[in-house]
């Protein structure tokens, strides 16, 4: 009885609310600007009432064309099995490799989203997979001239120093040594060592031609040298000498002290005015000295400018063999470089 009696005030009710409904949007004897302004209300209710019931039904057909999955914890696995277990749960992936000594090749040292997270099949899980030591093998340098040597190493990405000696048993210019040895398999972090004769006494440096050489190619050879490069920006023509040196204050050939300047013009290309206005190349360079032997430290360089926010432009490992680094960047506008050492900003530099 008490449910058949709450049922029957149920319906009483609705029924009192139609009639309510009906006359308060009918807007029997109200003026035309009323009627006019409820039955606007009305159609918003309706359209609002039909939005809810399609985003819910879009919402629930998702649900059920993409079911969740939980991602499972991948690291320290070998990146063809965690490619396995993520393919089993119906998720994608995305491989961000990097040089780690503390792990062996191809395994997975980080992912995200981590370990647990529940989501949809079909979502992209990334692995950040170590690719083991870096390391590359020692060319053959040897009889090529210091242009020649210097070119290939840094095509190659290999660090180097130069010592310079005045012997008249060796031809001029050339590399008499190296070490290590060519052939054998190094770490990245392990500089060749080159012994280069030149007639000069010590103190002193003749200018190299740098004209038509990527800007650090110069660069470096004149902070080796122990000379300050000046980048100037000259508009370049094509985007094939953006880059490039496309000319020299000091003409080669020249002697100069060791601490002297050399300006470089450096072509810089844009696809607008407004663009070319803004961008310059920069260089940062930076020693790390009080390492022990067998120490080291992780290292990133940001840049901050007017159009990026944050962006790395270098990073790797200084190490008591290895503790230099140099990058030259193009950037546009005011910018801010950021040198971080093991987390830490140890340097900021402005350029304008």
């Amino acid at each position: 009885m008490m449910f058949k009696e709450t049922l029957r005030n149920f319906k009483f009710a609705l029924i009192k609310l139609e009639r309510k409904l009906k006359d308060y949007f009918s807007a029997e004897g109200a003026d035309i600007y009323t009627r006019l302004v409820r039955r606007i209300f009305l159609a918003f209710v309706v359209a609002v009432i039909v939005a809810g019931c399609s985003i819910t039904i879009v919402l629930l057909i998702a649900r059920i064309a993409h079911p969740m999955t939980k991602v499972p914890d991948l690291k320290e696995m070998d990146v063809v099995n965690a490619i396995v277990e993520l393919q089993k749960r119906g998720l994608n992936v995305h491989i961000e490799p990097t040089f780690n000594t503390n792990y062996e090749k191809f395994t997975v040292i980080g992912q995200f989203p981590p370990r647990g997270l529940t989501v949809r099949k079909g979502r992209t899980v990334s692995l950040i997979v170590s690719l083991g030591k870096d390391v590359y093998k020692v060319p053959n340098l040897a009889g090529l001239s210091r242009k020649e040597a210097e070119e290939l190493l840094l095509k190659n990405n290999i660090p180097y120093t130069i010592t310079v000696i005045k012997d008249n048993n060796y031809p001029l210019d050339k590399v008499i040594s190296q070490d290590p040895q060519p052939g054998i398999e190094v770490e990245r972090s392990v500089k060749v060592k080159l012994l280069v004769n030149s007639e000069l006494e010590s103190g002193k440096y003749r200018v190299e031609n740098f004209v038509n050489r990527p800007v650090e190619n110069a660069v470096r050879s004149l902070l080796q040298s122990g000379i300050t490069p000046v980048l100037i920006k000259q508009v370049a023509s094509s985007v094939e000498e953006d880059g490039i040196v496309l000319g020299q204050e000091i003409p080669s050939g020249e002697v100069i002290s060791s601490s002297s300047e050399v300006k470089l013009y450096v072509g810089v290309y844009g696809d607008s005015e407004e663009e070319i206005k803004k961008a310059n190349y920069h260089y940062f360079s930076y020693v790390l000295s009080g390492l022990m032997p067998g120490e080291s430290k992780d290292f990133k360089v940001l840049i901050s400018d007017e159009k990026d926010k944050s962006k790395e432009i270098l990073s790797g490992t200084l190490s008591a063999n290895n503790n230099f680094l140099l990058t030259v960047f193009k950037s546009y506008g005011s910018t801010k470089l950021y040198l971080i050492l093991d987390n830490s900003i140890v340097k900021e530099v402005s350029y304008e």
